[in-house]
């Protein structure tokens, strides 16, 4: 499973920067069937940076001309 998830405290259209992306690696026996929620070992956290560039545009407007 995964599942990611953004939150912002601030009101700003570019999300570029640097983030700290955490995944905690679960296993289990690949004779287990799949259950939700997941039946796993839970293993030790890896943690990593990614440098992200991302910019939210507002959609063009169109504009309307009359002579």
């Amino acid at each position: 499973i995964q599942q990611w998830t953004f939150i912002s405290d601030f009101a700003v259209r570019d999300y570029s920067g640097m983030y700290t992306v955490k995944l905690i690696p679960c296993t289990s026996p690949p004779s287990l069937e799949y259950t939700i929620p997941p039946v796993c070992n839970p293993r030790e956290a890896l943690s990593f940076d990614l440098d992200i560039r991302f910019q939210q545009v507002s959609d063009p407007v169109a504009a309307e001309f009359s002579l």
